[in-house]
């Protein structure tokens, strides 16, 4: 089984690329983290209600979420794509470091099955705030480069993090390019993988 993930920042065009993706590989299943299950669902909700909740608790409650799609994703046993992953610990208010060096370790404890690949769609933070401005985003009412600069500050030591901890293989990809550039890309790496 392949399962490949896509993670970025806000508007980098996970949810275009991933759109095609279901067009050139439909026997792929296609998920969405948090989310999918009833359960994940659920406490996406949650998530994304911007209730004034410790920023760990909603971790925690998103690793519960990511245990059960995972177990069900291992039952099913199909090729998947995922939009995003574990790494929404970028989106952590008050990050800190050491805290989520623990969420990594709990997360590659007592998940069943995480991303053999994360493929990674970096943009500026100039250009997400100029793609966000022409759409509305849930969970967001407001955005700003600043914002975008310290989640991807936070990406980075993730994703740094990931490759020394050996957890899933990352491979980063610029996606500030013309948009077939982008997809041949990752086309590449998914129909690599499936010969």
């Amino acid at each position: 089984m392949k399962y490949y993930a896509l993670e970025g920042i806000d508007n980098c065009g996970k949810s275009t690329i991933i759109k095609k993706l279901k067009e050139d590989f439909p026997n792929f299943n296609y998920v969405r983290e948090p989310g999918t299950t009833i359960f994940a669902e659920q406490l996406r909700q949650v998530a994304f209600s911007n209730l004034d909740a410790d920023p760990v608790a909603i971790q925690v409650a998103l690793l519960s979420a990511r245990i059960d799609l995972s177990s069900q994703l291992l039952a099913k046993n199909q090729d998947t794509i995922s939009d995003r992953c574990y790494l929404s610990l970028a989106y952590v208010d008050g990050f800190e470091k050491e805290i989520c060096d623990k969420l990594l370790a709990t997360n590659r404890l007592l998940v069943p099955l995480l991303p053999k690949k994360i493929i990674y769609l970096y943009v500026s933070p100039e250009e997400s705030v100029k793609r966000f401005k022409n759409k509305t985003m849930e969970g967001y009412d407001t955005i700003n480069v600043e914002d975008i600069k310290r989640r991807l500050d936070r990406y980075d030591y993730l994703l740094d993090r990931v490759k020394e901890l050996s957890i899933s293989e990352v491979v980063r990809v610029n996606a500030e390019r013309d948009f077939s550039l982008v997809y041949n890309d990752i086309k590449d790496i998914v129909y690599g993988e499936k010969r």
